[in-house]
């Protein structure tokens, strides 16, 4: 998300960054964490603000999407990709509330935003494009990764979905 961010500001976009939080979160323990994405882009010349969001919640979400539209930030391009990965677990171990928290934010996460968006995209006239990314997971099986899988082929039909739908 960061380096999609980074690029779009790049290009000239004007970009809310939306997380649960600002800063980011360490990749690798041995290297320091970096500045959060929103004041990156600003101190290389760009235009960034940061939303707080929950992409699993409906009210954060529209909330996330209200907030842009209150700093005038014209509504394009439409990035979906917040995602988890609760760890390896087999079928016969995998808890439950794990699988519901990893469809959670990566399925109902992206259906959130890609509603959220297309009914302003639709409203405002124009149109505009909205990427969301899945993963090799969603298109094959792999060994205890069920919960992820499932929630990245839910991901991948469901863009096909979307895409038939408002092509028009």
């Amino acid at each position: 998300g960061r380096a999609i961010a980074l690029r779009l500001a790049t290009e000239g976009a004007e970009v809310l960054c939306c997380d649960l939080i600002a800063e980011p979160r360490s990749v690798d323990p041995e290297e320091p964490t970096e500045k959060p994405t929103h004041v990156e882009i600003a101190e290389q010349g760009g235009s960034a603000r940061f939303q707080a969001m929950g992409v699993g919640d409906e009210r954060s979400v529209e909330e996330g999407f209200d907030r842009a539209g209150e700093l005038e930030l014209p509504l394009r391009i439409c990035v979906l990709n917040a995602g988890i990965f609760t760890g390896e677990a087999s079928i016969l171990d995998e808890t439950a509330e794990n699988h519901d928290r990893t469809l959670r934010v990566n399925e109902r996460g992206v259906w959130l935003g890609c509603r959220a968006a297309a009914r302003r995209f639709v409203a405002g006239g124009e149109g505009g494009r909205i990427v969301c990314i899945a993963s090799i997971s969603g298109l094959v099986g792999r060994t205890d990764e069920s919960a992820y899988c499932a929630s990245k082929g839910a991901v991948v039909n469901l863009v096909r979905a979307v895409a038939v739908e408002l092509a028009p």
